[in-house]
């Protein structure tokens, strides 16, 4: 699965490295986007030596001190434009531990099939899967847990069919399909099914 990890920055020049080197060591196939907001330490310049060394680090940096929250935001918006399966979010000042990124990637994988196992009872299912659509053996995961309504979001009407074609096999019916511009100035648009 295509996972980010999303780091935003401000003065972590010094806790920078050691934290890119403690990711890279989990030896995971994943990638690293740094979020500066034109730290004044450098934090900026030594993210972007970390970049040209190791292809999986990326940067975005920011005119000034926009904060935390909009840092996750353009990070996030910067990962859904790159098609990410998983988006995890670590602290620059060492706080998380990046050893629970192996933990995060496990427990996420085994959701739907620990829910299954449970027998849980599920009234809705949100799935907002990424332009290439659900994986089967997700779909087929979430036929074992017979949900009562499946909301189905997506920004790719072709793997939408192809999902939701899947999920009919199982027995779930289309109710209502809308398409919603929720980017004007592009030629996109976002799909919600109701299942």
């Amino acid at each position: 699965m295509k996972t980010l990890v999303i780091i935003p920055t401000y003065n972590e020049k010094e806790n920078l490295p050691i934290l890119i080197k403690k990711i890279l060591d989990l030896k995971l196939d994943l990638q690293i986007l740094v979020v500066d907001d034109n730290s004044p330490d450098g934090t900026g310049k030594v993210a972007d030596e970390l970049a040209k060394n190791h292809p999986e680090v990326s940067v975005l940096h920011r005119r000034t001190k926009m904060g935390l929250g909009s840092a996750y935001f353009e990070g996030f918006k910067w990962a859904l434009g790159q098609n990410f399966d998983f988006i995890i979010t670590m602290d620059a000042d060492l706080s998380h531990n990046p050893k629970d990124i192996l933990r995060f990637l496990e427990e996420a994988k085994d959701f739907i099939f620990n829910m299954v196992k449970r027998k849980d009872s599920v009234d809705v299912m949100i799935l907002d899967p990424p332009r290439e659509g659900s994986n089967p053996k997700i779909i087929k995961g979430i036929s074992l847990i017979r949900p009562k309504k499946i909301i189905y979001v997506s920004c790719n009407p072709a793997t939408m069919t192809r999902d939701i074609a899947m999920l009919q096999k199982f027995y779930f019916k289309v109710n209502s399909v809308q398409p919603i511009d929720l980017f004007p100035h592009t030629p996109h648009i976002e799909c919600v099914a109701e299942l």
